[in-house]
């Protein structure tokens, strides 16, 4: 029976490429190997211009409050040329708006309610119920 010998030389060489990995892999925050349980501005940004496309933008981002304890979190900022209909009739508005999130099993996040309250409107809030993943 003929037995190979890996080089020295190899097996230090893969030693150190698997060290380096894992380094890299440690000091880049784990995101891959282990989610996020915060939901950052910019994530939450993101996931909201993919829900607006064309329809606004995002003129002020206020922040992020998280509830980690029900995998929860809320975005304030303010939109501007927000359109939408209501009763058949295009709407256009600019002010302040609300995000709801909500964190899955997955560890992904996703965009479950975007509310405007527009002032002047007898209706009152206006919400539209979403499930925009990251």
């Amino acid at each position: 029976m003929l037995v190979q010998k890996i080089p020295a030389f190899t097996l230090s060489a893969l030693i150190y490429v698997s060290s380096i990995t894992l380094l890299s892999t440690v000091i880049s925050g784990c995101t891959e190997i282990f989610p996020s349980k915060t939901l950052s501005q910019a994530k939450a940004e993101r996931i909201i211009n993919k829900w607006l496309e064309s329809k606004g933008t995002i003129s002020n981002f206020k922040g992020v409050t998280q509830n980690e304890n029900e995998s929860v979190a809320v975005a304030t900022l303010e939109v501007a040329n927000f359109q939408y209909k209501s009763y058949g009739n295009i709407q256009n508005y600019s002010g302040p708006a609300a995000a709801s999130f909500t964190r899955y099993t997955d560890g992904t996040w996703a965009m479950t309610q975007f509310t405007i309250t527009p002032p002047g409107n007898w209706i009152g809030t206006t919400w539209w119920d979403t499930n925009v993943k990251e």
